[in-house]
């Protein structure tokens, strides 16, 4: 998931980025902020010849939560999830 979306910061911002990680009781929460403002969009149906355009899908159906907030000078893109003990 973080490098589907550290590829769209690359992709499509095109920005410096910055990528940070926080587990807090037992919960992963990974945020990467870059310096562009135009807000991410998960394409509904791409088709099966399509090279690109699955990232934010990919992370929607793995992610327990995920979101773009509005940051200064940017957005960020985070995703939350409980990592698998074993």
């Amino acid at each position: 998931m973080t490098t589907e979306l550290v590829t769209n910061a690359v992709e499509h911002a095109r920005t410096p980025f910055t990528v940070t990680a926080d587990l807090t009781g037992g919960r992963l929460r990974v945020e990467i902020r870059d310096g562009c403002t135009t807000q991410p969009v998960a394409r509904l149906s791409p088709s099966a010849t399509d090279i690109s355009g699955r990232g934010l899908l990919i992370v929607a159906s793995l992610a327990d939560r995920w979101g773009v907030r509005q940051a200064f000078g940017g957005k960020s893109v985070w995703f939350e999830t409980t990592p698998d003990e074993k």
